[in-house]
């Protein structure tokens, strides 16, 4: 079963430069685990690179910008871990850039692939308080499955709530990038539709969000296989 094993705390940097650098985890990592790196940014550069202590290289598999370009939200992603420590993430960008944030979240029990992330990241204007209105969409070509996702306040006063079925995880309110954001995770059970989503309740429906989610499919259960095939049945010897 796939599991949120745990989070960072989230790192933000104030001011401008090329590089930001995670909090560490509070656990040692799991080997073969699932490593997600949510990263937002003032818009003007792109990421050049995002790499943990340990040397491992993480996969890009989204980006979403805000109407007016100002500010930017990835997703990074490093699949079947092979470190038991506890490292911290570096973001580098092409040129210098501020309001830089970086959320690590681990998962065990996920598929060893790229995530299915059809349709993605989502620009979210004025989107009502109707009771799951802030929505990215999201087809799932197999289950179980976890479905992971972030939005981000851009305009507004304060952050989204966890949409129905969603465990909302950590808040944002740092004053950088994923200002009044909330992190949410749900597990599935059924292939096709299954967006992600949270609800507005505190903006009055008038703001503007950046969301973006990814599903990462839960890893067969392998059956163990006698080395040597069927036990032997048991010789008796008579006296």
């Amino acid at each position: 079963m796939i599991n949120l094993l745990q989070e960072d705390t989230p790192a933000g940097g104030a001011g401008s430069a090329t590089t930001l650098v995670s909090n560490a985890v509070a656990n040692n990592l799991t080997n073969g685990s699932y490593l997600i790196a949510w990263i937002a940014a003032a818009a003007g550069t792109d990421i050049h690179d995002v790499t943990d202590s340990n040397g491992q290289l993480f996969l890009r598999v989204g980006h979403v910008s805000d109407a007016t370009d100002t500010s930017d939200l990835w997703c990074y992603v490093f699949n079947n871990n092979t470190f038991t420590n506890k490292p911290t993430v570096t973001v580098t960008w092409n040129a210098t850039i501020g309001e830089r944030n970086i959320h690590v979240q681990e998962f065990s029990g996920a598929k060893n692939q790229t995530p299915d992330t059809s349709n993605f990241p989502a620009l979210i204007v004025n989107p009502g308080t109707a009771t799951d209105a802030i929505s990215v969409a999201l087809t799932s070509s197999a289950q179980p499955a976890m479905i992971a996702g972030v939005v981000s306040r851009i305009s507004g006063a304060g952050a989204p709530v966890a949409g129905t079925g969603f465990t909302g995880t950590t808040h944002f309110a740092t004053g950088v990038a994923f200002d009044h954001g909330i992190f949410e995770t749900k597990r599935v059970t059924a292939t096709g539709s299954n967006p992600c989503t949270w609800t507005d309740s505190v903006n009055g429906g008038s703001a503007t969000y950046l969301a973006m989610a990814i599903i990462l499919d839960e890893a067969p259960v392998v059956a163990p296989v006698m080395p040597f095939g069927p036990m032997p049945k048991q010789l008796y010897i008579m006296p």
